[in-house]
């Protein structure tokens, strides 16, 4: 394998900005998966953010799973372990007020609805992960100031594919209620094609799609020329090595074949999202796949919603109509309903459609949400909770605890950072007056934070996978960690002892003793 950097890019901190359902997730995995060769070096703010968020951040989802208890219903609560992470979901800073960050939450009670919850928080959080990304506004990433140091990159799909996607996408809150109350023999490809039913059948939530779609991309094309790379989901998935290749170069970095080849082998047709689990559709992911799904009625109504303009100009060329003789029985199914002006509502599980329905590329303004403004740091952007009492509970909950988040997390950034060896007493005292949503002990804090202050704190970052075995990074060690130990945080765990561990001191090192251990095996 031969990786080197081809230009010195200094201090390269990448930012992914794209559209759902655009290849965002695979070019951020395969910036991850090559960051380790560059020059990418973290700052001591952004070490230290970290290490307070591994010490606070399961304060305010603690705070609501309580709310949600004290309710009488933590039975029923829909929780994706993705959104209780403090900075998880999806995320964007409001141009408006650029010296903040929003994160969206997914929450569903079963039998009671669901809603989405935003909470606001300083926007360092944020760019405090080795990749800032982002759905949203790609515009203020090319000409923010403050953006200057990130080197940013972009995706882009075929907006009729886009689309497409997003119908049959499963998100993070249904993937949940999938992986504890659906049994796993009705869990499958015929699930998200039933889901999608709904979707394709009522042209209201299909226009739906195409608004946030259309608004993204009239402003992404203003400023497509002034991102450092823009990868097109197409040309990953026809001709990945040659993608991850390009990818690389963008990054400085002289990516070799084998490398680029190996790259994509970890990733392809793999959940990338942690605990969503059905982020990707096994067996799917074919350019032209929405061909075999997608009507006249929603290629023209695409059309009429001004996105063949905006295709040509993506290179795709105009949105065109299909041969109705060539459609396949489940396009004839759902053209059949369009002509009759029949939605498919025919559900037995009401939870599991209600849950589906929620998407955070939606424009839900045609449906009957409750909305509300914001409180000082929460916001409940829309909800279909029938008990207002129990939203408010857990609203109210989760605004005081964003609030002590936030407050510490001023204090923390307020330090003196360019000490390079500030005094103990100054951690003493910091973890001593946000003890109540630190969840170690004060020493364990304390030195926490000195050895983040120190670079000394490594943040995990997962290479891919051979056989059983996942690729983890964690400082200057390379470890193969058996898939069946499950998730391990080695902020607190020390893995070097556990069965079928393989440790290292590089890259290559570690690919070839999986290598071995999967020939053997």
């Amino acid at each position: 394998m031969n990786v080197k950097a081809r230009v010195a890019l200094k201090n390269f901190r990448p930012a992914v900005v794209g559209a759902p359902r655009t290849g965002f997730t695979l070019l951020i995995n395969i910036i991850s998966r090559l960051l380790p060769f560059t020059g990418h070096v973290v700052d001591r703010r952004s070490h230290v953010i970290r290490a307070f968020a591994d010490l606070a951040g399961n304060h305010i989802s603690n705070t609501i799973v309580e709310a949600v208890r004290a309710s009488g219903l933590g039975n029923d609560l829909v929780y994706n372990p993705n959104f209780r992470d403090v900075a998880g979901g999806p995320r964007w800073v409001p141009p408006e007020q650029p010296e903040v960050a929003c994160f969206r939450k997914y929450l569903g009670i079963r039998g009671h609805g669901d809603f989405t919850l935003i909470t606001r928080h300083p926007r360092a959080l944020f760019e405090s992960e080795d990749i800032p990304h982002t759905h949203s506004h790609p515009a203020f990433w090319v000409s923010d100031p403050a953006a200057s140091g990130l080197t940013a990159f972009a995706s882009q799909r075929n907006p009729v594919g886009t689309l497409y996607s997003s119908c049959f996408s499963i998100n993070a809150l249904t993937s949940e209620y999938l992986q504890h109350f659906v049994a796993p023999e009705h869990d499958n490809d015929g699930l998200r094609e039933h889901l999608a039913l709904y979707k394709l059948t009522d042209l209201r939530f299909f226009a739906g799609l195409v608004a946030p779609l259309k608004n993204y991309l009239e402003e992404f094309l203003e400023v497509r020329e002034r991102y450092r790379y823009v990868m097109r989901w197409e040309d990953l998935i026809t001709s990945p090595v040659r993608t991850i290749i390009e990818v690389g170069s963008a990054m400085g970095l002289n990516v070799d074949e084998k490398l680029a080849a190996d790259t994509w082998n970890d990733m392809s047709w793999r959940n990338l999202t942690g605990w969503h689990k059905h982020n990707f559709r096994r067996g799917h992911g074919i350019v032209g796949g929405w061909r075999r799904y997608l009507t006249n009625e929603h290629l023209a109504l695409m059309r009429d919603m001004g996105l063949d303009r905006l295709s040509r100009e993506l290179g795709y060329g105009s949105i065109p109509d299909l041969e109705t003789s060539d459609y396949t029985a489940y396009q004839r199914r759902v053209a059949g309903m369009l002509a009759r002006g029949e939605i498919y509502r025919d559900y037995p599980d009401s939870l599991l459609f209600e849950f589906a329905f929620n998407k955070s590329n939606l424009d839900s303004s045609a449906f009957p949400y409750q909305r509300y403004e914001w409180k000082q740091h929460t916001r409940v952007e829309r909800s279909s909770m029938d008990r207002e009492d129990i939203l408010n509970s857990i609203w109210s909950a989760a605004e005081v605890a964003v609030g002590h988040f936030n407050q510490a997390m001023s204090e923390l950034l307020a330090l003196p950072f360019e000490l390079a060896a500030p005094p103990m007493e100054m951690f003493e005292a910091f973890v001593q007056r946000n003890s109540k949503i630190i969840d170690r002990p004060a020493s364990d804090a304390v030195a926490l934070l000195q050895r983040a202050w120190q670079g000394q704190v490594a943040v995990p970052r997962l290479l891919g996978s051979i056989g059983a075995h996942n690729m983890v990074q964690f400082g200057s060690v390379f470890y193969g960690l058996p898939q069946s130990l499950g998730p391990i945080d080695l902020m607190k765990t020390d893995p070097s002892a556990l069965p079928g561990v393989i440790k290292t001191a590089s890259y290559d090192a570690l690919r070839a003793a999986l290598s071995t251990a999967a020939v053997l095996h």
